[in-house]
């Protein structure tokens, strides 16, 4: 009897199981995190510097599950248009990263205007490309002002990879820095070449970097991706202070890394994988600086010839730079 009525309830109810089950499905369906592609440029998600720093925004994307993100990596630069238009063909939603692949993007962009795009550390102005960018002239000024304070010659150099418009904004804005605090001070400044291998040939910015050494600097701010590695290690052969760039490169030579000029790119994949989301989308440009931590200068156990002295005076520029009591021009 018990059967009967059990099979009995199960034939009545199973119209509103089958809606229930329905709604379930459809709230799960609707509750997965949106999926877009994020391309990382010529360099890698592990080069130490810019591009894992994406990498680690991917990370914190995933773990809150804000979006669903599918990782491109640019080989060399002649594969730039190939990846970027492969991505583009399985997603309708595509970050990249870099500033080297931004004209590819606006290539991209404008024959596939029913896709969208976020391009970090670049500009573009098209109606389905937004433009996630940093102030990078305000934490160099900052760096920039530590150079002075702990220069001895009243000298330091500046290497850049390529002439674009983040090294021009790192390249002033450590001028600015340096001369704040050391206005009888002269800064060195040159870039290590016009194509992306310059940003990829440590040799190379060994060789710039001695260059400059010999010609008095004795604090090397670069700029240039990889070639990076080759500035902090001809600093620490000559007994000379670096700078390091995007992600907190202390660690890379403990006692010769004066700090490092940080850019929270893992920030701005947030903020572009929040552009996912509905009503969410913003077109044109964003730019992260201080005021939204989106840059700054890197303190822990590896900062060399910083004193408290030092510390407390930059502390003091960053909050004048904030508060807007002090600018520091971008050219």
């Amino acid at each position: 009897m018990r059967g009967a009525v059990a099979r009995l309830l199960l034939v009545l109810l199973a119209p509103a199981l089958t809606a229930v089950l329905a709604v379930v499905l459809t709230t799960a369906a609707t509750a997965a995190p949106p999926t877009a592609a994020i391309v990382y440029d010529v360099g890698g998600k592990m080069d130490k510097g810019f591009l894992q720093l994406a990498y680690q925004g991917v990370q914190e994307v995933r773990r809150r599950e804000a979006a669903a993100l599918v990782e491109y990596e640019v080989p060399e630069p002649a594969a730039r248009l190939e990846v970027v238009l492969a991505a583009a063909a399985q997603h309708t939603f595509v970050i990249t990263v870099g500033a080297g692949i931004v004209p590819v993007v606006e290539q991209v962009a404008r024959e596939q205007p029913n896709r969208r795009f976020v391009v970090i550390d670049g500009e573009a102005d098209l109606p389905n490309v937004a433009a996630i960018s940093f102030a990078d002239h305000e934490a160099a000024f900052l760096a920039g002002a530590m150079a002075g304070l702990a220069s001895r010659s009243g000298i330091a150099g500046f290497i850049g990879g390529v002439e674009v418009p983040p090294i021009r904004r790192f390249r002033a804005g450590f001028r600015q820095g340096f001369q704040f605090t050391r206005p009888q001070g002269r800064v060195l400044a040159a870039v290590l070449g016009t194509e992306s291998a310059a940003w990829d040939d440590p040799f190379s910015g060994l060789l710039l970097a001695r260059q400059q050494i010999e010609a008095g600097a004795d604090v090397l701010f670069a700029a240039a991706g990889a070639s990076g590695l080759g500035v902090y290690q001809a600093a620490r052969d000559a007994g000379c202070l670096a700078i390091g760039v995007d992600a907190n490169q202390n660690y890379l030579h403990p006692g010769t890394m004066l700090t490092s000029a940080v850019k929270r790119v893992d920030r701005a994949v947030m903020v572009a994988a929040a552009m996912l989301g509905r009503d969410a989308w913003k077109p044109g440009q964003t730019v992260l600086g201080l005021r939204d931590d989106g840059v700054g200068v890197a303190f822990d156990e590896h900062n060399a010839a910083l004193t408290a002295a030092m510390r407390a005076e930059i502390e003091q520029l960053r909050h004048r730079i904030t508060v807007g009591d002090l600018t520091v021009a971008s050219e």
